[in-house]
């Protein structure tokens, strides 16, 4: 906008370079989008709810890792078919005081007490279903601990390895993904919104010979939500408010035993 103020509003960037008389750019490959250049800072999802809960940490100076659990942790909530709390997460951060790229494997692992004759898909409670959507193909979630991870390396004052920018609790952190969760949001479209629709009746539906009245990716109608549809989803927000006090919320007590 403030590149062309005293211009008309063009639909792309080609129309204004064809209308403008000034020479386009060189771009290497066929894109439709224009390059985004800036001289802060920049976060990319694949939702704009996500991209603006990082964008407002880093735009209070906060630090690009607490930045990239908010955007986690709304996309968990908005785009449930691709990602969430019951998933993994792996992250290589940039020190650019030290030079250094860190990594981190936030991948589950085995249950301790599981053994080969547990994974045998052959005893599947439903031995109907696809092996992929068994629950014995499931480790434990690495998410919420690499989160934590990330934020008690990256993001906690205390740490020697703490990047600069502005202090943000986990609370703080998690408060856009819980508010959308809690108060609802509009439902993506149409690739998420068919993804999510396609997700619910593969792995909800096969178990419960049908979709049960009480699942949390269904509408009250008990279908998935369409795309544009506002959607809640309360007891994932409870889920990462119990997550802002500690990896404990998610692993211990309630949640791990409704697991």
């Amino acid at each position: 906008h403030t590149l062309f103020r005293q211009e008309p509003i063009f639909a792309n960037m080609s129309e204004y370079f064809m209308t403008s008389g000034t020479p386009a750019p060189k771009i290497p490959y066929t894109s439709r989008r224009s390059p985004v250049y800036c001289t802060s800072h920049m976060s990319a999802t694949s939702q704009p709810l996500a991209t603006a809960a990082s964008h407002r940490i880093l735009s209070a100076s906060g630090n690009a890792v607490a930045a990239a659990i908010a955007a986690a942790a709304v996309l968990a909530v908005v785009e449930p078919c691709s990602t969430g709390v019951g998933g993994d997460m792996f992250a290589l951060v940039y020190d650019a005081t030290k030079k250094k790229v860190q990594g981190i494997t936030g991948c589950g692992r085995l249950p301790a007490d599981a053994s080969l004759s547990d994974l045998d898909l052959a005893t599947c409670d439903v031995p109907d279903i696809n092996g992929k959507f068994s629950g014995k193909m499931v480790t434990v979630p690495g998410a919420i601990k690499g989160w934590w991870d990330l934020y008690s390396r990256y993001c906690d004052p205390t740490s020697p390895d703490a990047l600069p920018g502005k202090h943000y609790s986990m609370p703080e952190i998690l408060s856009p993904a819980i508010s959308l969760a809690r108060d609802g949001f509009p439902v993506p479209g149409p690739i998420t919104s068919n993804a999510w629709r396609d997700g619910v009746e593969a792995q909800v539906r096969p178990h419960h010979s049908g979709i049960p009245s009480d699942c949390p990716f269904t509408n009250d109608s008990g279908v998935p939500p369409k795309q544009g549809e506002v959607f809640k989803n309360p007891e994932l927000a409870r889920v990462l408010s119990l997550v802002g006090s500690g990896p404990e919320g998610f692993y211990e007590g309630s949640v791990a035993s409704a697991i």
